[in-house]
């Protein structure tokens, strides 16, 4: 079986029809991964079972091992695989076949879905899988956790309130837990939780800037104000810069070759708003813009590495590159 919403997930473990020894846990977040594991695993505590963690950096044989050895904790074995997607292909098809001919207690984790075990694990076990999830659907996953955490701390919290405090954060959930625990603490008495409360003490969401900062260099010709940064702020937001870049890049082929129908298909995740916009911008640029943006993206990441620059006057020359290829690719391509 498989679930791609968390309140059906949630609901098959009020009344199992069926016993379950094998679980698939499909997120791109390992924060969120783990608050999955916790769940599962509270679902099964009232079982006799010997829970044993393997890292990514085990040996799928030392797993399978596990399985087959007595151990002097008794209870049936239960195996908890962080992140399957980084084993290697043959590794995952021997697990695959383990499976298919034992019965066994698995947690497993993974960022990506195209894993050759899915299909065993669907068919035997379950699936929980929000990789395919969508922007907009996230953002209402995210509103109700934070209504339920503030309901059971019996607090009110409006949902004007909670907007605010996911734009305020970020599509993060740990971030989102650590803020609003800081929340229920900070209004102590108080039944409510209001806007000033957020403002008064909720952080600046960091990776929403950056977001922000990444598309406004690669997709508008505005002046970013010179900030303060770090060595891991620049390294970040190089990271954002080359994906909206490489973004950019696959829009604007499509476009050149005349496949401006399937951009929702190679981009089903961002609102249709704000690929319009996105698609409408990449017709001017072209992909020569991009094409030319990533090399000196590029050469700007290796010049951090090998030279001792400023992150700042890095910043300002990757912020010059850019509108001069913006200019300078838009005209020589009228």
């Amino acid at each position: 079986m498989k679930y791609t919403s968390i309140q059906l997930f949630k609901k098959y473990f009020e009344n199992p029809q069926e016993k379950v020894k094998l679980f698939l846990v499909v997120l791109p977040s390992s924060y969120e991964r783990e608050n999955v594991y916790d769940y599962i695993l509270k679902k099964l505590a009232h079982l006799d079972l010997n829970i044993e963690r393997f890292t990514n950096e085990a040996k799928i044989d030392r797993i399978i091992n596990n399985f087959q050895s007595i151990s002097f904790f008794g209870g049936e074995p239960l195996a908890i695989i962080d992140d399957l997607s980084s084993y290697k292909k043959e590794d995952i098809l021997k697990l695959n076949s383990f499976i298919k001919s034992n019965n066994v207690y698995l947690l497993i984790g993974s960022e990506k879905k195209d894993l050759s075990i899915y299909a065993t694990i669907e068919k035997q076990g379950l699936v929980f899988d929000l990789s395919q999830e969508k922007i907009w659907e996230k953002e209402k996953r995210y509103a109700d956790y934070i209504l339920d955490k503030c309901s059971r701390a019996k607090k009110n919290i409006s949902s004007v309130v909670i907007q605010s405090l996911i734009e305020a954060i970020g599509l993060d959930l740990s971030m989102i837990d650590q803020e609003t625990d800081k929340l229920i603490t900070y209004v102590g008495d108080k039944t409510t939780i209001e806007l000033d409360d957020i403002r008064q003490i909720c952080i600046t969401n960091i990776s929403q800037n950056m977001w922000h900062i990444a598309e406004e260099l690669v997709w508008k010709n505005t002046s970013i104000c010179t900030l303060h940064i770090d060595s891991n702020f620049f390294y970040s937001l190089l990271s954002s810069v080359r994906y909206q870049l490489q973004m950019g890049l696959k829009i604007a082929v499509l476009i050149e070759e005349n496949k401006i129908n399937q951009l929702s298909k190679y981009f089903p995740k961002i609102y249709p708003r704000a690929l319009e916009k996105k698609k409408e911008t990449a017709a001017i640029y072209k992909s020569t813009y991009f094409k030319n943006a990533l090399k000196e993206l590029f050469d700007i990441d290796l010049l951090s590495k090998t030279a001792n620059f400023d992150y700042n006057f890095l910043f300002d020359l990757l912020q010059t590159k850019l509108k001069f290829l913006k200019s300078y690719d838009t005209v020589r391509s009228s």
